[in-house]
């Protein structure tokens, strides 16, 4: 008994460690090398965090220069893993990886699904994706302004406050002024009621899980 009380400790010990070593950007940048053996023991434990944490610390440039640079494939392999998984972070990368060609092979409808996926779960930039189709009629989508003012209004007021909230954040200002940009000209072929529906669409929506 005493003996498997043991194993069970040191087995949730070096889960632990697992855990720090894959999640901490600090140790990734120290030690590459341990966060790339930790992730993978997590990620083939069906971890989707680890799975898409492997693929950041691939694409590193600390791993980079211990290493050598990991094919696109195998860092799109990760993303998708963890992706299909429902984890939204690594589903709007996969929409960028699909937009681009840079991993797997480009496709348009793709990325807007996988970016439509990670935009439910809350993700700005795949918001700004999403009005981007409806505003163009990009990868198939209706051109609906509408839709498109809803996702950019989503995108524009998130990153504002997550800007007003931390000053320092240069991505969500940047992010925040981008989204109000797509929103003038989005604005300039609506309707002030179609603008008030819009709005009235974005103060009634909820991130849903893993749609």
């Amino acid at each position: 008994m005493i003996a498997l009380l043991l194993t069970a400790g040191m087995a949730g010990a070096a889960l632990a460690d697992d855990v720090l070593a894959c999640g901490s950007s600090a140790l990734t940048a120290l030690d590459p090398a341990r966060a790339v053996a930790a992730c993978l023991r997590l990620a083939e434990q069906g971890q989707a965090w680890a799975a898409y944490n492997l693929a950041v610390v691939y694409s590193s440039d600390s791993y980079v220069r211990a290493f050598g640079a990991k094919s696109n494939a195998e860092i799109a392999a990760w993303y998708k893993k963890a992706a299909e998984q429902g984890l939204a972070l690594a589903q709007a990368e996969l929409g960028e990886i699909y937009l681009t060609g840079r991993g797997l092979p480009k496709n348009d409808a793709e990325s807007i699904k996988w970016s439509r996926k990670a935009a439910e779960q809350g993700v700005i930039s795949a918001q700004m994706d999403v009005g981007t189709a409806y505003s163009t009629g990009w990868a198939g989508y209706p051109k609906d302004d509408v839709q498109a003012y809803f996702w950019l209004y989503l995108a524009e007021s998130r990153s504002a406050s997550i800007a007003a909230s931390h000053p320092s954040s240069e991505i969500a200002d940047t992010t925040a002024g981008l989204a109000q940009e797509a929103l003038d000209l989005v604005a300039k072929q609506m309707t002030p009621d179609q603008i008030v529906e819009a709005k009235r669409l974005a103060a009634q929506w909820k991130p849903q899980t893993n749609p």
